[in-house]
């Protein structure tokens, strides 16, 4: 799953260029499709800790189905981009910082 470009976690992604692969506006978390992902060539896919937990045998599972490497994908601390108000400065600034990591 991903997360919609309507959603606060797209909109900090795109304050720090981060591209989101959802082209799906309707569906807050849309389900990505072998098709959609193959097509697209990104440099790393981040598993959040929220809204979703997302688990190691989860990234295992989405770099075999997707042939995706391990090594460019990151853990994120989810609370830091899906938490709005007294983080919201906090989490663009801790974006920022593995944008250039």
């Amino acid at each position: 799953m991903c997360i919609s470009k309507q959603t606060y976690i797209a909109q900090n992604l795109s304050l720090i260029r981060w591209e989101n692969p959802s082209t799906n506006g309707d569906t807050r978390y849309p389900q990505l499709k072998t098709i959609d992902f193959h097509s697209m060539k990104y440099d790393l896919v981040i598993f959040s800790s929220e809204p979703y937990p997302f688990k190691t045998k989860h990234r295992d599972q989405f770099c075999e189905k997707f042939q995706y490497p391990a090594d460019k994908t990151r853990w994120i601390d989810g609370e830091m981009v899906s938490w709005y108000g007294s983080r919201s400065i906090l989490g663009l600034q801790y974006l920022s910082t593995l944008a250039i990591a």
